[in-house]
């Protein structure tokens, strides 16, 4: 691995980091700054790569910070196989406002790569971290063909009740297809989502509050911090032609569920149709605290803090 290749390492995982962290935050209303809250949910899922996973995530909100931190273990039989027992990792991101920085811990390497907020302002840049070279883009674009995505969000009728609250359901779904000239072949990938939405949350000002903050810090569309911010990664045009459909997911997300898959579809039936799931994700909130432990995500004294430009 090159040195330029470690140094945008970092950059990348808060990329990650920031999109889960982004599902769960509803409509953003910039009210003044009150006490601070701690949601507590837990996750399970599995990956087309490593297989199962679970585990807890946890996020805090205080008057000039959002902290985040997931806790979770690969349970798969392959990554069993591979080191004999689940695999466990551990990440934090705390997104700090009076210091203007971003702070990721990686604790397995005890270390903390700190870039300033102002860093990620723009969407497309953080899009960019997961682009392919120039050159790669320019030959993808005399073989592939990318067609216009199709999005549908849909709220149900009616309320259900979810871990105690009561929610309504909004089911969301893009659909993105590249087609193959050289091969003659259609690849689909196919992203849904379900989130179970409600109002009855505890402590959704002070959340609000708090990431409203950060929102307008970083400058990002405030509608791309909504709660469906796993089909909007995909979403590479404007927001305004689709603003109305996203305003349907308003309220804190109970529970969501995520599904991914992919399709490789031949043209006029030469060769076999093959889709495979390449992931699945479930969130169930458990629990909500009105007051952060002063120990939350306290970053070790003998870590090394190395700065990301």
């Amino acid at each position: 691995m090159t040195a330029r290749s470690q140094r945008n390492r970092p950059t990348r995982n808060v990329l990650s980091v920031l999109w889960l962290l982004l599902i769960l935050v509803s409509s953003v209303s910039v009210q003044p700054a009150g006490a601070e809250v701690l949601y507590i949910h837990q996750m399970t899922g599995s990956r087309l790569w490593t297989g199962e996973e679970s585990g807890e995530l946890r996020i805090a909100y205080r008057r000039n910070a959002v902290l985040f931190d997931l806790q979770k273990a690969y349970t798969g039989s392959w990554i069993r196989r591979i080191f004999g027992e689940p695999k466990k990792e551990r990440r934090s991101t705390l997104f700090l406002l009076d210091s203007g920085e971003i702070r990721e811990v990686a604790w397995a390497g005890d270390k903390v790569f700190i870039y300033p907020l102002e860093r990620v302002k723009d969407v497309q840049w953080l899009r960019s971290l997961t682009a392919a070279p120039p050159e790669v883009q320019e030959v993808a674009a005399s073989r592939y063909q990318v067609r216009p995505p199709r999005l549908s969000i849909v709220e149900e009728p009616g309320e259900v009740l979810v871990e105690g609250y009561r929610c309504r359901r909004v089911k969301g779904s893009l659909r993105l297809e590249t087609y193959d000239r050289r091969k003659k072949a259609l690849s689909v990938t196919e992203v849904r989502q379900v989130l179970w939405l409600s109002r009855e949350v505890p402590g959704m000002a002070d959340r609000e509050a708090a990431y409203g903050r950060l929102s307008a810090r970083l400058g990002l569309e405030a509608a791309r911090l909504g709660n469906l911010s796993s089909l909007l990664r995909y979403w590479e045009g404007p927001l305004e032609p689709i603003r109305r459909e996203l305003e349907k997911a308003q309220g804190y997300p109970v529970k969501t569920t995520v599904e991914v898959d992919a399709r490789y579809v031949p043209e006029g039936g030469k060769g076999k149709e093959v889709t495979k799931r390449i992931k699945e994700e479930t969130i169930v909130l458990k629990e909500v605290a009105t007051k952060v432990p002063e120990d939350f995500c306290v970053i070790p004294s003998h870590f090394s803090l190395v700065p990301v430009r």
